[in-house]
């Protein structure tokens, strides 16, 4: 699935030669959508899907914060 994709590329920037916070917005900024799936997010905003965005949007956010929080501890 694409989060486990995000993750992997979000997860690779903890150790790229950067600042702080070009860190943090890479990390966010691997979390978002590429070409490929910005089709079917449309399709998961749709109201009748919004328990399946709901659930997306809390796996992205179980993700990502481990990430963010392991940048933060660097400062």
């Amino acid at each position: 699935m694409m989060i486990k994709k995000n993750s992997t590329a979000a997860k690779e920037i903890l150790t790229a030669e950067l600042s702080i916070p070009e860190k943090l917005v890479s990390v966010v900024d691997a979390f978002r959508p590429d070409k490929e799936n910005r089709s079917s997010l449309m399709f998961w905003k749709e109201k009748e899907n919004i328990i399946m965005h709901d659930k997306i949007c809390k796996k992205i956010v179980g993700v990502a914060v481990p990430i963010l929080a392991e940048i933060v501890k660097e400062v």
